[in-house]
């Protein structure tokens, strides 16, 4: 009983002391008494006497003891599970020991070791878990503590290097040395070591140590950079740094010093041009090139010593920044006036600077040959002269250079073109007198080749052996002939006519050629090419007959000229090539020029809607020299001309159609008056040819008969829906229509907020299908309508699908068939591969009749790639009005005027796009009517962002019903419309709608779009996919077709 007392007391002591509550998990009963006091008569305990234990890898070792609480009835075995690291009692693994009913309550000693290994593993905390089994069932499974051991590594990493021979030394004259680096200790993951070398050594490629090689010495080889430097032996030092991913191996360091020899020795050296150096008194000059062979560690001056032979030189400096850009050197030789021949000096060079390396360092000296200028000659005042054969004459001047010891006389040579000349002499006192020697061409009667040229040649002759047989330079002499190549033309102006007279002339040459020359003629696109004329050395003075034709072309040029030129060739240089006078040929043309206009039949007659209509024929009567354009102005309320609803229309002959007729159709245009009757075509000419410019055309009749149902379209239509799963295309089978004839209108219900929704619709090529597609995975519900008109009635419709780059903001279409603009609208449907619903201003393209061949697409933001499928459709029974208007950011509301309209006969297609501002869905949905007969309004909720929109407001004159109205659907998946009673399968539904801001930039595709469907005769369905507590604003047309 005291025991329990003293239990409950210690209990109560550590609540009130300690404020533990005694449900605490860190209350533990143990910390105040031996269990074995408070044994339960039923439950054993396994007791452990430690709980924590420190050991070290390096072979330390612990002890704890395990005992039970009370006598087992029978044997207690205790399972003990030991971690990798560590050994019990010698044992790795499990390990099991056992208490008798005789032993229970003596302790057994566990001895704990740590194995030790040269993996780094760092500190680290394991648990020795132990578990009990017994028969006895109070120690059978018992929950026993488990012993927390801590195990200090013994290992820690480095880097360790071995120089080979103990010592690393390298050379700038590309001796190496090389080391080898090792880890001390085992890394768990690559260890990569990198060496920072300095400036003066070559960069070493870094070396990688795995786990499995980290023992395994790698070789680094080492060399020095070779520089220029005059820097002597000298220390550097590489540096070792570890990276890896183990934070024991990652910055481990260490450094290698080692000596690199210089190899480097200053000189100055010098470079002699040519390997010698030469000059001349009085003339030429000579160079050679001083620099140094190593880099200075300050400036050097290199200073010059000549002898009275040389002119003196200036000094030189070479700077740490330039020493090895090598100077230039020039010697010029001292001019005496003493004859001393071939003789020769030395130039001396020493070195100053305060760098020890250069200063008083022995320098080559350069040795010069001098040749002397003093020498016998003969000198020429010039050596080329011009005569002529004329009578012209010309003259130089010749003299000596030194004084003769005796008389020298000057002989001339000369040949058959220039005249002889008499010897001069010159004495002893007269040497230095120029003397005057005349020249003169000897006048033959020959041609010779220009230029023609003579050479006089001279010789000397003394008893002064300076003097005798002297080379005497040359003088060539240029001799104009007065003998000249040419053509006699017996006349420059011949006469012919393209119906075939003819004329001629005559050539011969004026001189006697040396060789064939041969006459062509270049006679141009006006006269008939005239074959060569060959003048022989022994004709070339009998005249040859030139006949000339005109060439009988098809341009009506009236009297009009050609040219014949010629040109020679020969092998007498004489002739060939040379430039002779043209003739000039007056031509009498036989070409008029005009204009043959053909009516079918005699007569244009047309009938109202009618497209096959009638046709005129034109034909130019001769060729015209620039292009021709007859210009076609006409009523275009009552008659179309060449496609054309607009006048004038034209067409254009050129100079290579001219003769083939070109056909123009008219036709009559469809009207709600009983009007047959006559319009007429004026026509006007224009060109740059002035022969075709001045011509006329009188008015054409066309003879209109009314047809009172050519307006009627007699439409049909073929609708349905269709579901799309998961971004699956869908191909609708249709009962084949004219594609010609034919358009499709869709409208959607989409069921996601990603632009990954948006869906096409396209009606193919042949006519049997509506393709429903998405680039990305749609899920949405289609209703679509196939609208096909009569064969006859005036209906053109075109597709096609237009694809925008990214980065593509407007493209163009260029229409396979002009259409009218005045009388066609066009459809568009968009899909993306983007996922995003943030991308709403770049999806939204706005479709525009430019032109009657061009369609535009434009967007207000690039960004995204998008397929365009778009329809243009031209009904020739409908009045189109067509523009854009904008809703300014700020605003939700614009309209736009219009010329009044049937509203039982009008409905109303567009579409639009945003600017460049991040919007909302709200801002983008936009629905539009006609709020009068002659205003359109259009509607949104948000007004973050502007739109612009591309409208065509359609009135069908004849064969078209409408109904229209606008519905408010609140919070509505579905909302349905009471219509007056139609034809579900003769109507199709145009709608478009707006959405509430109530949601706020929350609203997406998914609640802001309807499809529109009938659901009876007398009634529509709109349906959404979710509402989102939005409100929509459906305007709608109801379009039959009659």
């Amino acid at each position: 009983m005291k025991k329990v007392l003293l239990y409950i007391f210690s209990i109560l002591f550590f609540w009130i002391f300690t404020g533990c509550k005694i449900n605490s998990p860190s209350f533990s009963i143990k910390n105040f008494l031996p269990i074995s006091t408070f044994q339960s008569t039923t439950t054993g305990v396994v007791q452990i006497n430690k709980s924590t234990v420190n050991l070290t890898e390096n072979g330390s070792s612990s002890t704890y003891t395990i005992v039970l609480s009370k006598q087992p009835t029978s044997v207690v075995s205790v399972q003990i599970t030991i971690p990798d690291r560590l050994k019990i009692n010698q044992t790795t693994g499990t390990l099991n020991i056992e208490f008798s009913q005789n032993d229970w309550n003596v302790p057994q000693t566990l001895t704990l070791e740590v194995p030790d290994d040269d993996l780094l593993q760092g500190t680290e905390t394991v648990s020795v878990t132990h578990t009990s089994s017994s028969t006895d069932s109070s120690f059978n499974n018992l929950s026993i503590d488990s012993l927390s051991v801590t195990i200090a590594d013994d290992d820690l990493p480095s880097i360790s290097i071995v120089e080979s021979g103990g010592n690393t030394i390298v050379g700038e004259n590309g001796s190496t040395d090389n080391y080898t680096v090792v880890l001390t200790r085992q890394p768990d993951t690559d260890v990569t070591i990198q060496f920072d070398v300095g400036s003066s050594l070559n960069p070493i490629t870094s070396l990688t140590f795995t786990n499995a090689n980290w023992n395994v010495a790698q070789t680094v080889t080492v060399s020095a950079i070779d520089n220029a430097l005059v820097d002597g032996n000298r220390t550097a030092t590489i540096s070792h740094t570890s990276t890896s991913t183990s934070t024991l191996f990652n910055g481990l360091t260490a450094s290698l010093s080692l000596t690199i020899q210089d190899d480097d020795t200053a000189s100055v050296l010098i470079t002699e041009s040519g390997g010698s150096t030469n000059v001349t008194e009085g003339g030429a000059t000579d160079t050679y090139t001083v620099v140094l062979s190593h880099a200075p560690t300050a400036d050097v001056t290199i200073n010059f010593t000549t002898d009275s032979q040389i002119q003196s030189i200036s000094s030189i400096t070479f700077l740490t920044s330039n020493w090895s850009t090598a100077q230039t050197i020039t010697v010029t030789a001292t001019n005496d006036s003493i004859a001393e021949g071939s003789h020769s000096s030395t130039i001396a060079h020493s070195a100053t600077s305060t760098d020890s390396n250069y200063n008083g360092i022995t320098i080559p000296q350069t040795t010069v040959s001098i040749t002397d200028n003093d020498t016998a000659s003969v000198s020429i005042s010039k050596s080329t002269a011009s005569v002529s054969e004329s009578g012209t004459t010309d003259s130089y001047t010749i003299v000596l250079t030194s004084q003769p010891l005796s008389n020298v006389t000057i002989s001339f040579t000369t040949d058959s073109q220039l005249q002889s000349i008499s010897s001069i002499v010159f004495n002893t006192t007269d040497w230095l007198n120029p003397k005057t020697v005349t020249i003169s061409a000897s006048d033959d009667s020959s041609i010779e080749a220009a230029p023609q040229t003579s050479t006089i040649s001279h010789s000397s002759s003394s008893t002064d052996t300076n003097y005798n047989s002297l080379t005497i330079t040359n003088m060539v002499v240029t001799i104009t002939d007065n003998d000249t190549a040419g053509v006699n033309f017996s006349k420059t102006t011949t006469n012919v006519s393209e119906s075939g007279t003819t004329d001629s002339y005559t050539l011969s040459l004026t001189s006697q050629p040396t060789a064939d020359v041969v006459v062509s003629f270049n006679t141009g696109t006006q006269v008939t090419a005239i074959g060569n004329k060959t003048f022989t050395t022994s004709n070339w003075n009998t005249p040859q007959t030139v006949s000339v034709s005109a060439v009988n072309d098809s341009v009506a040029e009236g009297a009009h000229t050609g040219t014949i030129a010629h040109s020679l060739t020969s092998g007498d240089t004489n002739y060939n090539g040379l430039s002779v006078s043209d003739v000039s040929v007056n031509i009498t043309d036989n070409d008029t020029e005009g204009i043959t206009r053909t009516e079918t039949g005699g007569s244009t007659d047309v009938v109202e809607g009618n497209s096959t209509g009638d046709s005129i024929s034109f034909v130019l009567t001769s060729e015209p020299t620039a292009d021709v354009t007859i210009s076609m102005s006409f009523n275009s309320s009552q008659i179309h001309v060449n496609q054309s609803s607009s006048s004038p229309a034209s067409i254009v002959f050129t100079s290579t159609d001219w003769s083939t007729s070109k056909s123009v159709k008219v036709v009559a245009l469809c009207d709600a008056a009983s009007d047959a009757g006559v319009e007429n075509i004026s026509f006007s000419v224009s060109s740059t040819d002035p022969k075709y410019s001045a011509l006329t055309l009188s008015n054409v009749n066309v003879n209109i008969t009314d047809n009172p149902d050519c307006l009627k379209l007699n439409g049909t239509i073929q609708s349905g829906t269709v579901s799309m799963s998961g971004g699956s295309n869908q191909t609708i089978s249709i009962t084949t229509v004219n594609p010609e004839k034919a358009f499709t209108y869709c409208n959607f219900k989409y069921s996601g907020s990603g632009l990954n929704n948006l869906v096409t619709c396209q009606l193919n090529s042949a006519g049997t299908q509506v393709e429903i597609k998405s680039n990305t995975a749609a899920s949405n519900t289609v209703n679509w309508y196939v609208v096909e008109f009569a064969t006859n009635a005036g209906v053109i419709a075109q597709r096609g699908l237009k694809s925008f780059g990214s980065a593509d903001s407007s493209l163009d279409h260029t229409l396979t068939t002009p259409i009218d603009p005045g009388r066609s609208f066009v459809l568009g449907y968009v899909r993306t591969t983007s996922t995003s619903n943030t991308n709403d201003e770049q999806r939204l393209v706005m479709l525009e009749i430019v032109d009657s061949t061009t369609i535009r697409f434009s967007r207000g933001e690039t960004g995204i790639a998008l397929d365009v499928e778009w329809q243009v459709i031209q009904l020739d029974s409908a009045s189109v009005q067509k523009g854009t208007s904008t809703i300014s950011a700020g605003s939700t509301t614009t309209t736009a005027s219009i010329t009044a309209l049937d509203l039982s006969k009008s409905f109303l297609i567009f579409n639009h796009k945003a600017g460049n501002v991040a919007g909302c869905e709200a801002d983008f949905m936009t629905r539009g009517r006609f709020s009068a007969n002659n205003q359109l309004t259009f509607n949104r909720s948000g007004t973050g962002d502007s739109i612009t929109i591309s409208w065509f407001a359609i009135e069908i004159s004849r064969g078209a019903t409408v109904q229209n109205g606008s519905e408010a659907i609140a919070n509505n998946v579905i909302t349905n419309v009471a219509v007056t009673s139609l034809t579900t399968n003769k109507n199709m539904i145009v709608m478009s709608n707006s959405i509430s801001v109530g949601n706020g930039c929350a609203i997406t595709l998914d609640s802001g779009t309807f499809s529109a469907a009938f659901s009876s005769s007398t009634n529509i369905e709109f349906e959404r996919f979710i509402t989102e507590s939005n409100t929509g604003n459906i305007d709608w047309f109801t379009v039959e077709f009659q």
